[in-house]
């Protein structure tokens, strides 16, 4: 079985569109046929192509909740 244990999180996105669609945790393995049930399910969702890449953010984002309730 082929797969892939990824360091960073997996983010899953719509190009072109603002905002992640899923996030798949670092450190749990995945499978191929894994990556490519998800990413079809989220096309079928979001009615739009779907693209997944290794997060490589050295400085991570804070929820736009939690910055709201900050400034407030």
């Amino acid at each position: 079985m082929n797969g892939y244990l990824p360091n960073k999180n997996l983010v899953f996105f719509n190009p072109g569109i603002p905002g992640v669609v899923f996030t798949h945790a670092a450190n749990y393995y995945i499978t191929v046929e894994q990556l490519l049930r998800i990413q079809e399910r989220l096309v079928q969702k979001t009615a739009n192509p779907v693209i997944y890449i290794e997060d490589h953010r050295a400085k991570k984002r804070i929820s736009q909740r939690i910055r709201l309730h900050k400034a407030v």
